[in-house]
């Protein structure tokens, strides 16, 4: 009995974590006063900005500073799912 009921908890469990929603991996650039970096916190009005949007959706994110180029190559390479701040460009509207 104890196996059976320790059993369907795990599977209660299970099916609950698998709703989660997933943290989205955002990149960017050090471009103050719109995004800094001081104490190994990302901070300014840009980051305000995207933390206010994604809380508001319950969406969890983290916030990598990165230089430029590699921080457009991990959203090509799908290493991270979207990056800020970005002008719109026809190459990069392919990825």
């Amino acid at each position: 009995m104890f196996i059976r009921i320790a059993f369907i908890l795990l599977l209660g469990g299970l099916s609950i974590a698998s709703f989660a929603t997933p943290t989205l991996r955002l990149v960017t650039l050090v471009y103050p006063p719109y995004i800094d970096v001081s104490e190994d916190r990302v901070s300014g009005i840009a980051v305000n900005l995207i933390e206010e949007v994604f809380q508001t959706l319950e969406q969890p994110i983290t916030i990598e500073v990165l230089p430029w180029a590699r921080a457009i190559a991990y959203v090509q390479q799908g290493r991270a799912d979207a990056i800020f701040t970005a002008f719109k460009t026809e190459e990069r509207e392919v990825f």
